[in-house]
């Protein structure tokens, strides 16, 4: 289902800018850590239903947004994360003017969770999807993971918001130290 990330936003990666401040976050984890958080990630893409995505206003105020979504690895084993926003939501608009994106998700407050928690900080990339078999691609993912929940979504009264991950800041139990980072295009 994923395409190719888009050249506008290929070349953002290119320039390393999204690794600004990237001392203020964990440290990067190990090749041997890094390839069982990358593996925990797409794990939990998988099992979360709701995201919080984190687009920046005209403002430049953020706008966070509890979102459903579904999860992709791309050709290189990247998470690509296809969310459903409403059409005329200011997450879409935020989006088209700025594709700069943050967002989190954990599974560390289910009940009996405690023993393999997780969270994830996801900086990012995101696009606006208009091609219609990736819609359909996603709609039917969704409906995989989450049932009926899909029929809810149709291209009049959503959008398809495509976030590519960059660099993940982890918590995760099973992963030493529990505490890291993984650059998708650095490591």
């Amino acid at each position: 289902m994923s395409q190719p990330m888009s050249p506008a936003l290929a070349a953002i990666v290119k320039s390393g800018q999204y690794r600004e401040y990237q001392d203020q976050t964990p440290e990067l984890y190990s090749l041997d850590a890094a390839a069982k958080a990358r593996t925990r990630i797409l794990e939990l893409g998988a099992i979360a239903k709701i995201m919080n995505l984190a687009t920046v206003g005209p403002d430049n105020w953020p706008l966070t947004s509890a979102l459903p979504f579904v999860t992709v690895a791309d050709q290189a084993e990247r998470p690509v994360y296809y969310v459903f926003a409403p059409a005329d939501g200011q997450d879409v608009g935020n989006v088209k003017r700025d594709p700069r994106a943050s967002l989190t998700m954990d599974d560390s407050l289910e009940p009996g969770r405690d023993r393999d928690a997780r969270a994830i900080q996801i900086r990012a990339l995101a696009e606006i999807v208009d091609d219609a078999q990736q819609w359909a691609e996603a709609v039917s993912a969704l409906r995989a993971k989450s049932g009926s929940l899909a029929d809810t979504f149709t291209r009049a009264t959503h959008a398809l918001i495509r976030v590519d991950a960059l660099r993940v800041m982890v918590y995760d139990v099973k992963i030493r130290p529990a505490f890291g980072s993984v650059d998708y295009f650095q490591q």
